[in-house]
């Protein structure tokens, strides 16, 4: 990889994107959610490659549960 900010993607912009994402789907599983979040950077952001691990803190006794999505072009 190169120390080049132009061949970067905009995080900020990606951030706000997964929010509204997150805020307008009605994915009952952390699993959807991490798919179409992957793929909405791929097209969007036009990144080669994205992993996305979404983390829910709600089950009592554990850290977190996860749901990993690694793909790209």
């Amino acid at each position: 990889m190169e120390d080049a900010i132009e061949r970067t993607v905009d995080y900020a912009a990606v951030c706000q994107r997964l929010n509204d994402l997150a805020a307008c789907q009605s994915c009952h599983l952390i699993e959807t959610l991490a798919a179409e979040a992957a793929s909405l950077i791929l097209e969007e952001f036009k990144a080669t490659e994205v992993a996305i691990e979404i983390r829910k803190f709600i089950l009592p006794n554990t850290e977190h549960m996860s749901a990993r999505c690694v793909k790209s072009r």
